[in-house]
């Protein structure tokens, strides 16, 4: 039932894609297709979905829950007090 819904909301190329990502990241395509399927249900797509329309919101997922890389420099001195330097990324 999924993929028929899915092949009703997609276009060909755009199918093609979410095929090739769930090869590679299954779980990022799942979450994709469900978002799809939410956005249909609601009413919230217009037509069927295109491959640029697909890398826009698969953009904007990256963006979302893209993680932030953190290095802590525990650095000891001459004295041994212990100076912490953070740096985010």
């Amino acid at each position: 039932m999924k993929k028929e819904l899915l092949s009703r909301i997609l276009e060909q190329d755009a199918r093609e894609r979410l095929g090739r990502i769930a090869i590679v990241k299954p779980e990022k395509a799942s979450a994709v297709e469900s978002m799809l399927i939410n956005m249909a249900r609601s009413g919230r797509l217009r037509g069927k979905v295109s491959e640029d329309d697909l890398i826009g919101l698969l953009e904007r997922i990256n963006d979302e829950t893209q993680k932030q890389t953190r290095i802590v420099f525990n650095r000891k001195g001459f004295d041994d007090e212990s100076e912490e330097e953070e740096y985010d990324f």
